[in-house]
């Protein structure tokens, strides 16, 4: 199970992700970001425990699709299992972090 949790300003707007992202939750992150009302989203990956290759893809088209908006999509907080995944799987360089 996925939960979303959104704050910030108008200038940069939060998304926390806590639980699982896969298949089952990926429409909540895509809904989440594309509700998103700043130009620059912060994707807080502190609370992930699990992202599966559905959750992967969603990650990269998230991305792809805010930047396809004007706008920037950043990931914060990426660490644990998920950074392992996301490196082993390839994406992590093509996915852009923010310290």
């Amino acid at each position: 199970m996925l939960t979303v949790e959104i704050s910030g300003d108008a200038a940069v707007t939060r998304v926390a992700l806590a639980g699982e992202l896969d298949l089952d939750s990926k429409a909540l992150l895509a809904q989440a970001v594309l509700e998103a009302p700043a130009k620059v989203v912060e994707l807080d990956l502190a609370a992930l425990t699990y992202c599966d290759s559905a959750g992967i893809g969603a990650l990269v088209t998230a991305q792809r699709e805010a930047r396809d908006d004007g706008r920037a999509l950043y990931l914060v907080n990426v660490g644990g299992m998920v950074q392992t995944i996301l490196q082993v799987s390839g994406v992590l360089t093509e996915l852009t972090r923010r310290a």
